[in-house]
């Protein structure tokens, strides 16, 4: 990390929020943000065989964060494969839920599927979860 302290800093703290499986090549859903970003810099990190998965999903920006996430890849030196939705989810539940089963589709045998989030993600799931009446096991928010 060239010398920065802060950078140095920041990755060690990343790193040892990370919860990696036990082995196995890693699949890292990259949507194109930050988030999922770092999650890709963190799998690259960890010395696994990874490679990196975005979803399409024929939406209004969908171009913009699948040209993000084609860059973030390149950077990061991962295989990306696009997939894209055959037809548009109509709410952030929906496209969550679309994307989850497009990800799981995708996946080889013996892949593990990563998936980076910030806290505002979290307390948005909590919340969805909690509107939805998920009850008490909506509360455990995003699985590990």
């Amino acid at each position: 990390m060239a010398g920065s302290r802060r950078l140095t800093e920041l990755a060690r703290q990343v790193t040892s929020h990370l919860r990696l499986p036990p082995s196995g090549p890693l699949v890292v859903a990259l949507s194109g943000g930050a988030d999922s970003a770092v999650c890709g810099w963190a799998a690259v990190e960890s010395g696994e065989r990874a490679r990196a998965m975005h979803v399409h999903h024929g939406l209004p920006g969908s171009d913009l964060m699948a040209e993000a996430a084609a860059a973030i890849a390149q950077a990061l030196d991962l295989q990306l494969q696009v997939v894209a939705l055959e037809q548009a989810p109509g709410s952030e539940g929906a496209a969550r839920s679309a994307r989850y089963r497009a990800l799981l589709s995708e996946l080889a045998a013996g892949e593990w599927l990563l998936t980076g989030h910030t806290a505002d993600d979290l307390a948005e799931t909590v919340l969805a979860n909690l509107l939805r009446g998920a009850g008490p096991d909506g509360l455990a928010g995003i699985p590990a």
